[in-house]
C-alpha cells in the first residue's frame, strides 16, 4: 500500500519497475515515505466482493499467514479464522489501529506495524497474502523477493 524503494536488494529483472503498472496516484519516491491510507483502502461495503477473493485463497493458506498490507481487515476478517497463526500488517497506524480493534478477541491473530521498505521481521510463515497492495509499490519484484524470504519451506 505504499511505494517501495531499496537499494539493498539485487534486480530481478531487466524490465524497470516503473514501465509496469504503478497506481496514478502513488509515490514513486524512496524518499516520500508516504502511506497511500484513504487512497484505496478496503472498507466493509464491498463484502461480497472480499468474501469471494478470500474464499478463493483460503483453502490454499498454511497454518501461519503473514497479510501484508492488510488495511482495516475487510478481507482479512474472511480469512483469519483459518489459519493457527494470523498475522495482519500495515505500514498506517490509522490502519493499525483499525485492525486491533476489529481483531481485538481474536486469540490467533497478532496486528503489527510493518513497512515493507525499512522493517524486517523474525518469523516465517506458510503462507503471504497482499490484496490490492502490489500496485501501490514502487518496485514490487523487489518487494516480493524480500516476502520470499519469509516463506517457510515447501
Amino acid at each position: 500500500m505504499s511505494t517501495f524503494a531499496c537499494d539493498t536488494f539485487d534486480s530481478v529483472s531487466e524490465k524497470a519497475p516503473y514501465s509496469r503498472y504503478l497506481h496514478p496516484r502513488a509515490d514513486p519516491s524512496p524518499e516520500a515515505n508516504v502511506h497511500s491510507h484513504g487512497l484505496e483502502v478496503a472498507v466493509d461495503v464491498s463484502s461480497a466482493y472480499h468474501a469471494w477473493i478470500a474464499g478463493i485463497c483460503k483453502g490454499h493458506l498454511g497454518r501461519t499467514v503473514l497479510d501484508v498490507g492488510a488495511g482495516q481487515g475487510a478481507i482479512s476478517r474472511y480469512l483469519f479464522d483459518s489459519a493457527d497463526r494470523y498475522v495482519a500488517s500495515d505500514m498506517s497506524a490509522d490502519c493499525v489501529d483499525a485492525l486491533r480493534r476489529r481483531f481485538a478477541g481474536a486469540a490467533n491473530v497478532s496486528v503489527i506495524s510493518f513497512d515493507l521498505r525499512t522493517d524486517e521481521l523474525e518469523e516465517t510463515f506458510d503462507s503471504i497474502v497482499l490484496f490490492n497492495v502490489l500496485e501501490h509499490i514502487f518496485d514490487d519484484e523487489l518487494a516480493l523477493r524480500k516476502l520470499a524470504g519469509y516463506l517457510n519451506p515447501g
